[in-house]
């Protein structure tokens, strides 16, 4: 399993929240896929974290964990994937005598019944935070 073209956005405050969006593609080999026919499940997690020197805080979580649907058939597949939520401002802004805030989006792919990730992106893009 992996997890490709990791893109983080972060909206205009509005309401003392930003909206933020995360999208990936998860990319399934056709044993994984195999697998997902029959039976084995996996589930996303989307993160966000603040960088700072040395140093990834993780802020935030984006949504609940979510299964990720995997259409049956032979052979690879790549599914699209699309996470949004809205975040408070004090958790993007978590040090608010220090902007701009750099903030970037982990996904955690996991198969179900728990077990060790399978794909992990490291880090998006950065976005800042005014």
């Amino acid at each position: 399993m992996q997890v490709l073209n990791v893109n983080l956005m972060v909206g205009a405050l509005a309401g003392g929240n930003y909206p933020v969006t995360v999208s990936y593609t998860a990319q399934f080999s056709a044993v994984e896929r195999f697998l997902a026919q029959n039976g084995l499940v996996f589930t996303e997690e989307v993160s966000l974290g603040g960088v700072d020197p040395g140093a990834v805080a993780i802020l935030a979580t984006l949504g609940n964990p979510a299964n990720i649907p995997i259409p049956a058939g032979p052979g690879q597949i790549q599914v699209a994937r699309n996470i949004m939520g809205q975040v408070p401002q004090a958790v993007l802004e978590e040090d608010p005598n220090n902007p701009p805030h750099d903030i970037i989006a982990r996904i955690r792919v996991t198969p179900t019944p728990p077990g060790l990730p399978l794909g992990d992106t490291g880090r998006s893009n950065i976005e800042q935070v005014p």
